[in-house]
């Protein structure tokens, strides 16, 4: 019997073996050769590049994986594009001094697989030089540019450099190299930038810029990370550029020259492909006016013209840019406007590089500044924690202790295996010591110890080397085509178990899941499945799960083993169980369990069979079955207790923006965490806990579901978990007075229950809804307003401070250039200057006057109007007038009551007209009927009963007026 934990069980392999011979009315069986079992999920990635067929870029590709993979990434990525828009729009480079450099420190790291993929630093210097000639325009084939396109041909005024100092103060070369076990890294992962996944870490981006090197599959020649948020911060830890190693070592021609490097490096500062990633709709933008539309990526080195579709004229496109796809060889110039866009980048979100001390040598002569970190710093009991050093300054001890920890001291610079066999929380500190003295850094509740889920795996087979994986063949009276002794064969048999006693499963209360290593998995393409079910020792089904053979037969091709989670754990009987598999017969799908060998197990004759009458037999039974005592490689997944979800806080209340920790630590029997948080910056999370905000208002629900390596779950749904008031809406009034020097306002707050004012100057006080301002200078003032619910927002008032007597300004909007009666006229005084307040004189209106600065106005009827503002502040009034001309307007009969009157009486059309008209009557078809010119006065025109349609024209104004009538007989 055999109990460990819950992957050993995988440690199995096949052997070739000589038949030998069995009974149940059978002439023999024989024991089948079978391929190798592998772990599953390992990682065996073979793919290589192809000197013919490499992939140039996958900065999009790997932005829309980012985008899905990172919830946060879509949110700050708009945040820099609403930011850089604004830097971009200030950004005058004729302004920008000439002269200057701006410099980045660079951290290369090399990760490698075998020798030849690790370039020299000789080469990876090299790399940065030809780089920083791209960037600069020093590089020898400028003089390639064309002639038309040499004026925009920019220096970008950046330089790269190798840093001097590490993120601790040691001195390093600014290289960093690995060899790693992973044969080749994807952009669909990100897997060179983690140490975890065989990559190196970031250092600190606040610091460094970092440069990825090492092999890329399926001929993949880079990718690079847009900017996303503000401006750079140490959470940026995938910000940076990643390359393959030939373009380093220069043995993939033709893109040896490292201008993959250059082009990637473009996409970090914002630049995007020059054909504007469109496939070919010439609707693309890259964002620069100085960069022809192009159709398509270029590859291969064409000769100058080159036109396509977009750009069918002289010059054509700009197939040298850097970032087009043309051969290395043929790339040569930034222009201007990438430029700009590149210039923007560095002076605003990586303003914290320009500062960096990175590329200086280190201090010297002084203590060190202790830190570290742990790897993992959650752990279940009885676990490890391996700890590195980050300490500053070089320094030559290191005393740690870990409290709770097994050793709980250690001088190794970073210790490794440290155990912790108590659930808890525990510290752990670092004492850093050189010649110049010592510093000691603390990390409170650094490493948490969960408590172990008991779940193991339980088997009646022992681990290789004792026990061989077999496949029992059998042919039945000896004439037939071989079949599995433990599957489909050719007694119809409908059943394959092993019994699993009550002592094998003492101490375990639930069965989860159950796993089963198949050595033959064929699929007939008819959709069956087999049932993979557990039983009690009554044989009563206590669960039945469908398995389809197709599932099957990629794990015998993979060589995995099948696992199935049980819909619900299965409390453990008190006499044991059976757990296997049940079948039918379709054409084409075969099934069959491995086995140990006959009489090589320690406990012999667990497997069990079920005939097709539906009787069940015992393999070791040599009467009526095959006289084999052997157990079948199945396992049940046991554990004592079940995973229970918890988490706090169960219920909270916030504000519109604030973020909650939800921690789910106090969960029992638990290794897996998964959120979903509607509402959230994150709905879906996974982890013990989890930070996230709610933007807006409003009652939110919360759900964890929580579950152990032995596939057992438990969900806590929360309604309305999470209340989030709103923030108050402030608002100021006056809301941005003008005032003369010496004066005072009154400003008055409102929208929240208390108010806090800033900065004091010229205040009387700084809290309370009212306050006096009497600044001596235009100030802007902030008030911070609280809801009763505690909740905070902000408002802004500018107060200007002012020796001039107010400007007015009046402006008359209308929809047309003549100013019409019934029409709104929108008077609009908001340009005058020095303004506190507007008083409107408005004669021949309902509402007279008004004290806005932009009105409104209805004037009833035509004439001629003058209109009289006037305007104050703390120095006096100034007043101005405007004279309207109104005139009538008529457009349609509805606007003609007075002047045009159309009416029937029998078969008679009475029009009634105040000037001339020109008259026509159609029928309903378009016929003219009558046409002529009605003067003023009343007219009658006799038509013959029917529908008609009265258009009526004013010779004055031009304005047509059509009425439908109808006259009856």
């Amino acid at each position: 019997m055999y109990k460990g934990g819950i992957f050993s069980f995988l440690a199995v392999v096949f052997s070739l073996l000589n038949p030998v011979i069995a009974q149940r009315n059978v002439v023999g069986y024989a024991m089948k050769p079978l391929p190798t079992l592998t772990l599953p999920n390992s990682t065996q990635n073979n793919s290589s590049n192809s000197q013919s067929n490499y992939v140039r870029c996958a900065t999009d590709e790997y932005d829309a994986w980012k985008r899905s993979n990172d919830p946060q990434f879509d949110a700050m990525r708009r945040q820099f594009i609403q930011a850089f828009d604004m830097w971009l729009q200030n950004m005058d480079l004729s302004r920008l001094q000439q002269n200057v450099v701006y410099t980045i420190p660079v951290v290369v790291h090399v990760v490698y697989n075998t020798p030849s993929q690790n370039p020299t630093d000789a080469q990876i210097q090299a790399m940065i030089d030809a780089v920083n000639k791209d960037l600069r325009r020093l590089n020898s084939d400028t003089s390639n540019t064309p002639s038309v396109w040499k004026s925009i041909a920019a220096d970008f005024q950046i330089e790269l450099c190798l840093a001097q100092q590490d993120p601790w103060g040691n001195p390093t070369t600014g290289i960093e190299r690995r060899q790693t076990s992973v044969s080749s890294f994807s952009a669909n992962n990100n897997d060179i930038k983690f140490f975890s996944t065989g990559g190196l870490d970031a250092w600190d981006p606040t610091r460094y810029f970092n440069i990825w090197i090492g092999p890329l599959g399926g001929g993949l020649l880079g990718y690079a990370e847009f900017p996303s948020g503000t401006v750079i911060t140490s959470s940026h830890t995938t910000y940076g550029v990643v390359v393959e190693y030939c373009t380093v070592t220069g043995t993939c021609a033709p893109y040896n020259l490292y201008r993959t490097l250059t082009h990637e490096i473009g996409h970090c500062l914002n630049l995007y492909h020059i054909w504007g990633d469109d496939f070919g709709a010439c609707t693309g933008d890259d964002q620069c006016q100085d960069t022809p539309n192009q159709a398509q990526e270029t590859t291969g080195c064409p000769t100058f013209p080159q036109t396509d579709a977009c750009s069918p004229t002289y010059p054509g496109i700009m197939f040298m840019n850097y970032m087009d796809y043309s051969d290395d060889a043929c790339m040569n110039l930034f222009t201007q406007d990438q430029k700009a866009r590149a210039l923007a980048v560095v002076t605003n979100f990586l303003l914290p590089l320009l500062s960096s001390n990175a590329c200086q040598p280190p201090a010297t002569n002084q203590p060190p500044v202790a830190n570290f970190y742990g790897i993992p710093t959650t752990i279940y009991a009885g676990q490890s924690v391996n700890f590195f050093d980050q300490s500053l300054y070089s320094p030559t001890s290191w005393t740690w202790s870990f409290p709770g920890g097994t050793p709980a001291t250690s001088t190794a610079q970073n210790p490794s295996n440290i155990v912790y066999n108590t659930p808890g929380t525990y510290d752990v500190i670092l004492v850093a010591c050189n010649a110049f003295g010592c510093d000691t850094m603390t990390k409170q509740n650094y490493i948490t110890v969960l408590p172990i889920p008991s779940c193991v795996t339980i088997a009646n087979i022992d681990t290789f080397p004792i026990d061989t994986p077999i496949l029992y063949v059998t042919n039945c009276d000896g004439t037939g085509p071989l079949s599995y002794v433990s599957g489909h064969n050719c007694y119809q048999d409908i059943g394959k178990m092993d019994f699993f006693s009550s002592s094998s499963l003492s101490g375990f209360n639930y069965i989860t899941a159950v796993a089963i290593a198949f050595g033959v998995g064929k699929d007939g393409g008819n959709g069956n499945s087999i049932n993979v079910t557990v039983w009690d020792s009554n044989r009563n089904v206590l669960a039945s799960v469908p398995v389809p053979y197709s599932k099957i037969k990629q794990d015998v091709d993979s060589g995995r083993v099948t696992i199935v989670p049980l819909p619900n754990p299965i409390p453990i009987p008190p006499n044991g169980v059976y757990a296997g598999i049940t079948f039918t017969y379709s054409s084409g799908d075969t099934v069959a369990i491995l086995t140990n060998k006959h009489n090589n197990s320690p406990a012999p004759g667990t497997a069990w069979e079920i005939w097709s009458d539906g009787s069940w037999h015992v393999y070791g039974d040599a009467t009526n079955s095959w006289g084999l005592n052997v157990s079948h490689y199945i396992w049940l997944f046991a554990t004592s207790g079940l995973p229970n979800a918890s988490f706090t806080p169960i219920r909270d209340t916030i504000c519109e923006g604030e973020t909650v920790t939800f921690d789910a630590s106090a969960s029992s029997n638990s290794s897996e965490f998964y959120w979903s948080l509607p509402g959230s910056s994150m709905p879906s999370a996974q982890g013990v806990t989890v930070a996230t905000s709610y933007p807006n208002a409003g009652t939110y629900d919360v759900q964890l579901v929580v579950g152990n390596a032995c596939f057992a779950y438990d969900t806590l749904f929360v309604p309305n978990a999470i209340i989030v008031n709103p923030k108050p809406t402030i608002s100021i009034n006056p809301a941005n007075p003008v005032i003369c020097t010496g004066q005072s306002v009154t400003l008055t707050a409102s929208g929240a229950q208390s108010y806090t004012w800033s900065p004091s100057t010229g205040l009387n006080t700084t809290t309370g809804s009212m306050v006096v301002a009497s600044p001596s200078s235009t100030t802007t003032y902030t008030v911070v307003g609280t809801s009763a619910e505690g909740c905070t927002n902000l408002a802004y008032v500018t107060v200007t401070v002012t020796d001039q007597y107010p400007v007015p300004n009046i402006q008359v909007i209308s929809d047309t250039s003549v100013l019409c009666a019934s029409d709104t006229i929108i008077l609009d005084a908001s340009g005058s200057q020095f303004v506190q307040n507007w008083t409107w004189d408005i004669p021949g209106v309902a509402s007279s006057t008004s004290t806005d600065a932009i009105v409104p106005v209805v004037f009833p009827s035509q004439g001629i109007y003058t209109v009289t503002l006037t305007v104050e502040n703390g120095c006096g009034t100034t007043q101005d007038t405007i004279v309207l001309n109104i005139k009538a307007c008529y457009t349609g009969i509805e606007d003609a009551k007075e002047n045009l009157i159309v009416t029937t009486m029998q078969n008679k059309v009475i029009i009634t007209t105040s000037q001339l008209y020109r008259l026509t009557i159609t029928d309903p078809v378009g016929r003219m009927i009558a046409e002529r010119e009605l003067p003023a006065g009343k007219h009658s025109i006799q038509l013959s009963p029917g529908l008609y349609f009265i258009q009526l024209t004013d010779k004055q104004l031009n304005h047509t007026t059509i009425k439908k009538v109808l006259l009856m007989e």
